[in-house]
């Protein structure tokens, strides 16, 4: 085996041919010992059929013939097995160095960890807005009406409305105010609803926008894919 600078253990070539080879030799000492076993049953039949030309040497020679193919053929399945379990250990550490780098226990933990900062961000930011957006629309109608302007009139480029109590048209607040300037409503709160709960409503958009956008939607039955 080699280890490189980088710690990452992998199979070299000479173990990947010495394994191939030790293979070769195993399936090598399988035919020599059937070779041999068919040479010492050919004998035995022959004597059985009473063949006097076969010899007790010859006889003696063909068995240890066979015992000795079979100890070889021990021998080769034990390199044999070696090598794969050295070609297997390489295999397996590289493919350990491999996942650990690419997906690293920790990884997912981290990005769920990073995703929530971000979510969190992005609603807190999106809160941070409106309520700003509301404050500026209700200290700029706060001012107005101080000034003695009508609410529901145009003066010039600007008009205003108090927030209904309700949100359907009930009694107006005396410190909430949608601004209109240049036909613009600088805060959306104009429409039916209370509209004191749009952050609730826009935090919905956003999460379901981003679901969807990455292929998932809530359901009645909860999350799943599209």
């Amino acid at each position: 085996m080699t280890t490189k600078s980088t710690k990452t253990i992998k199979p070299t070539e000479t173990e990947q041919l010495a394994s191939n080879s030790l293979d070769a030799a195993h399936e090598a000492a399988v035919a020599d010992l059937a070779s041999k076993r068919t040479i010492l049953a050919d004998l035995m039949d022959r004597l059985a059929e009473g063949d006097s030309t076969v010899t007790g040497a010859g006889r003696s020679a063909a068995e240890a013939d066979v015992t000795n193919a079979e100890a070889l053929l021990v021998g080769a399945e034990a390199r044999r097995d070696a090598a794969r379990l050295a070609l297997a250990t390489a295999i397996a550490e590289t493919v350990a160095d491999e996942i650990a780098h690419s997906a690293a226990p920790v990884r997912v933990p981290n990005a769920v960890a990073e995703s929530t900062e971000a979510v969190s961000t992005a609603i807190s930011n999106l809160l941070i807005a409106l309520r700003e957006r509301d404050e500026a629309s209700d200290g700029a109608g706060q001012r107005l009406a101080a000034a003695g302007v009508p609410q529901g009139e145009q003066v010039g480029r600007i008009r205003y409305l108090g927030v209904s109590a309700n949100g359907m048209g009930g009694r107006r607040s005396a410190t909430e105010f949608n601004v209109n300037v240049d036909g613009v409503w600088l805060s959306a709160r104009q429409g039916i609803g209370h509209t004191r709960d749009e952050g609730e409503r826009l935090v919905k958009e956003l999460l379901e926008t981003t679901l969807r956008e990455n292929g998932l939607q809530w359901t009645t039955t909860g999350l799943r894919a599209i």
